[in-house]
C-alpha cells in the first residue's frame, strides 16, 4: 500500500515509517528529486518491489516541492496503489491531491501537546538511565519546543553527565537557538582552518557567560554527526541533519572526525580533572581542530 504523510512531527512519521519497512522487511529507498526525474514513480513502482538487497519500501521525500508532472505521477501512482511506500511532506501544509489519492492512507502528524511530550521524555531518559525531577520535562520544552529530534537529542546529552535532572540543570545547560548558530560559526571556521576566528568566537561565547562544558559538548555532538555522516553510518540521525551535514562531512574524511572527536573529549577531561585552564584548553583544542 502507498500512503501520504505529512505534518510538523516529522519524528513520528519517521519512527511510522520504520516501522513499517520493518513489518514488512523491506530497506527503505529515499526518492528525492532527481531520482525521480531519472525513472518516475509510477515506473519504479511497475517493477516490483524488489530492490538489489531485498524488497525496497519507496519513500518520497517532500513531493509537494517538486515540479507538477511528477507530483501527478506521483498522486497516480497512490492512487492506483502501485507498489509500497510513503509520499512524505515534512511539513504543516497538506498536499490536497496527495491527500486525496491516498484516501484513508492520508496521515497527518501533528506535533505533540505538553502533556504527550512530558510523558515522552520521561520514557526516553528512562531508557537512558536517566531521570527528570518534577518540573524539568516541562522547561525542556519550553526552551525547545516540540520538535522531538532536538529533545531526543538533548535527553541523550543530558543523560551523559547526569542521572537526575532537575529545573536549574536545564536552564544551565540547555542551549538556546543563538547559541546553536555560534556553534555552527565556531564549526565553519574550524573546517576553513580559520583556528584564529574559532578562539576568539569560543572566547566571546565564554565572556558572554557560556560554560566551557557546554561548548565542548555541542562541539562533541557536531563532531560525532559529521563523522557518522562521513562513514555512512547515519541510520541514527534524521534525514535534515545528514543533508545538512554532508558538504561538510566530505570535506574531511571520517577518520578526522573521529580524530577531532577523540581530541574534544580529551580536552573536556583534562579541563574537568583540573588538570589545564578552560581558556587556554580551548584556544588549543581550536589551534589543533583547524589544523585536521
Amino acid at each position: 500500500m502507498f500512503k501520504y504523510y505529512y505534518g510538523p512531527d516529522t519524528y513520528g512519521a519517521r519512527e511510522e515509517i520504520g516501522e513499517m519497512a520493518t513489518k514488512e522487511g523491506a530497506r527503505i529507498k529515499w526518492l528525492d528529486r532527481g531520482e525521480l526525474e531519472t525513472l518516475s514513480l509510477s515506473e519504479r513502482a511497475a517493477q516490483g518491489s524488489r530492490g538489489l538487497f531485498g524488497k525496497d519500501l519507496l519513500l518520497v521525500r517532500d513531493p509537494s516541492a517538486m515540479p507538477k508532472g511528477i507530483q501527478e505521477d506521483v498522486a497516480r501512482a497512490i492512487h492506483d496503489n502501485m507498489g509500497t511506500g510513503v509520499a512524505w511532506d515534512r511539513t504543516s501544509k497538506r498536499n490536497v491531491s496527495l491527500a486525496k489519492a491516498a484516501g484513508k492512507g492520508a496521515r497527518q502528524f501533528s506535533a505533540l501537546n505538553e502533556v504527550a511530550l512530558t510523558s515522552w521524555l520521561e520514557q526516553e531518559s528512562a531508557g537512558l538511565g536517566m531521570q527528570f525531577a518534577p518540573g524539568a520535562a516541562q522547561v525542556l520544552i519550553q526552551r525547545l519546543g516540540s520538535d522531538r529530534w532536538r529533545l531526543r537529542g538533548e535527553v541523550a546529552r543530558l543523560s551523559l553527565r547526569y542521572q537526575v535532572v532537575d529545573k536549574d540543570i536545564v536552564a544551565k545547560a540547555v542551549p538556546e537557538a543563538a547559541v546553536q548558530h555560534q556553534i555552527f560559526g565556531v564549526l565553519d571556521a574550524l573546517v576553513s582552518g580559520r583556528g584564529g576566528q574559532a578562539i576568539r568566537m569560543v572566547q566571546e561565547m565564554l565572556e558572554a557567560g557560556e560554560n566551557e562544558f557546554f561548548i565542548l559538548a555541542m562541539l562533541a555532538y557536531q563532531f560525532r554527526s559529521l563523522y557518522l555522516v562521513a562513514s555512512g553510518n547515519t541510520q541514527d540521525l534524521h534525514s535534515y541533519v545528514v543533508d545538512k551535514r554532508r558538504r561538510v562531512a566530505a570535506s574531511r574524511p571520517a577518520k578526522a572526525w573521529a580524530e577531532g572527536l577523540t581530541r574534544i573529549t580529551a580536552t573536556d577531561f583534562a579541563v574537568k580533572q583540573g588538570r589545564t585552564e578552560p581558556q587556554v584548553a580551548l584556544a588549543m583544542l581550536m589551534i589543533g581542530l583547524a589544523g585536521r
